[in-house]
Order: C-alpha cells, then structure tokens, then sequence
C-alpha cells in the first residue's frame, strides 16, 4: 500500500475515497466498500490535520493514530493513503479541489458518506461532488449513514463512548473490540512483586483517552486468545507520571518486552482508586482477575 502526503498517480487510474476516516469504523468501512464497486483501485484521500484545528476550532483528539489506520486500510486492501496538508487546499473551490485530484491522481470517480463537505468554506457536499462526477462522467459514489451502538455511526459518537468506558458500544460501531495496541514497556515491575505481573503499555498521544479504571480485557499472544484485565489510568496507590495501560494477562507466562501487542477493552468493571495498603491492593486485584475470567 503506497503511503504519501501529496497526490499519487496509480497506474489505470482510481477510486478516490474522501473523508477523514478516523478509526475505519463501520460508516467508513461502507465507504470504502461502495467504492471498490466501480472496479478500480481505491485511494483514500484524508487531511494530515483535522480541518478544525487548522481553521481555529479545538482540535479534536483521534480515535486511532494514522500508523494504526493505516494498518487497518491495509487489510481491506486500499491501494493508497494519501494525506493532504488541509491548510495548503483550504482555499481551493470544490471542483478545483475535485479537478486537482483527476489531474494528479488520475481519479476515475469519487466516494464519500453523506454528510462529507468539501473545499473552501466547506462549501462542497455530496450533492456537489454527485453533480461534478455526472457532468464529467466519474463514478460516483455517497453512501448512506450506517446504524450501531443506538444511533449513527460517527466518530464523534465512538469517543464519547472510548471516553466513557462504553466499550461494548464503541466495538458494536468500530465493527472490532476497542484496543490499546503499542510496544511492551518496561515498569517498576511492582505487579510482579504483588503476584500479578503486567503487560505495560503507553498511551497513544493524542488520541482519545478511555474512562481511567479496571477492564475486562482479551489479549492474543503467538495466536492463542488469553482473558485479562487492564488498568487504565495513573496508578493512584503508588503513583504514575503518566496515564498507561497494565495489563495482567491470566494464564500467560513469558517475557514480552519490546513486543507489540493489542488488549481488546471488552468491559469496564470499576473505577481506579487508591487502595490504603498493598495487601488490599492484591485482594482487588485477586477480584477483578476472577471477574475478568468470567
């Protein structure tokens, strides 16, 4: 899959799929899947930045860093990432946008979801980009919202729910359990002195937070599937300088630093909280171990 941050020309032409595709969840995976109808490869074209942040809103944590969608568009088979530098096209009409993407791309058509906007001052939308394709003969295809988790799939709706520990709903709209992925860490190793050693894993930066507290978790090491249970958060007992993830794998034993590995949050089971001795400590943990197992 090429990877790039300018336009890329594929050989035949493509199926430019637009929007911000922030986590590839299931409105996005109908995008994607709608364009590959037309038969040519499709190219997702994405902003390096979220529009907002460049035109003075706040800007909006991701769901998943690009490394992590990136992997993701992979294994649907995208041809191509192509992420724009938003401020360098926000001044551009939507056909000039659109024209610019046909010349350098050679883009056959276009893919969007029916509430994507385009071009200067958003004024580009579905019915837009529907008009420039049939005028010019494009394919064209905008696909229709998608329903999970109790309402539309967005991903606005899937950090609210990552944020609060909602992650039965953020897998039903993801299409996948939600997961911390990233390399091994080395700790203090005080969860192997209190009997339940731990996987510890940074927080990807600038990404949406889960609820801090203790989780169901599943964990998939050498291709056999371990329950565990993750604690997100700082760590209020002995303190942590950042928010990480530890996860008590049940049943594993073996040396995982520096390994990259993926906890599937299943279930929140309790908020974090400061414990007032390390053998009340090792009683919680014994509990949530036995509940994680369940």
């Amino acid at each position: 899959m090429i990877r790039s941050n300018e336009p890329v020309a594929l050989s035949g032409g493509c199926i430019a799929a637009l929007g911000t595709f922030d986590g590839v969840h299931l409105g996005h995976r109908r995008v994607l899947a709608d364009a590959a109808g037309a038969g040519l490869p499709v190219a997702v074209v994405t902003f390096a930045q979220h529009p907002q942040s460049v035109l003075g809103g706040p800007a909006k944590q991701r769901l998943f860093s690009p490394e992590r969608c990136d992997a993701l568009f992979e294994k649907l088979g995208i041809a191509a990432v192509v992420r724009l530098d938003f401020a360098a096209i926000r001044d551009m009409s939507p056909d000039a946008f659109l024209a610019m993407l046909v010349g350098r791309m050679g883009a056959k058509g276009f893919a969007c979801g029916y509430n994507f906007r385009f071009g200067r001052g958003a004024e580009g939308d579905a019915a837009a980009l529907a008009a420039y394709c049939k005028k010019r003969e494009l394919f064209c295809s905008v696909s229709e919202p998608v329903s999970a988790g109790g309402g539309i799939v967005s991903s606005s709706r899937i950090r609210e729910a990552v944020a609060a520990g909602e992650m039965e709903t953020a897998a039903q709209m993801l299409g996948a359990p939600y997961c911390i992925e990233g390399p091994v860490e080395h700790g203090d190793a005080r969860g192997r002195l209190l009997g339940f050693p731990t996987v510890n894993q940074a927080l990807e930066e600038g990404c949406v937070l889960p609820r801090f507290g203790v989780y169901a978790a599943r964990v998939n090491l050498n291709g056999k599937e371990y329950p565990a249970v993750t604690n997100v958060g700082v760590r209020p007992t002995f303190g942590a300088p950042r928010p990480l993830a530890e996860s008590h794998v049940i049943g594993f034993e073996g040396d995982l630093y520096g390994e990259g590995v993926a906890v599937a949050l299943k279930r929140f089971l309790r908020e974090e909280r400061k414990f007032d001795s390390p053998e009340a400590l090792i009683a919680q943990m014994r509990a949530d171990a036995e509940q994680a197992a369940k």
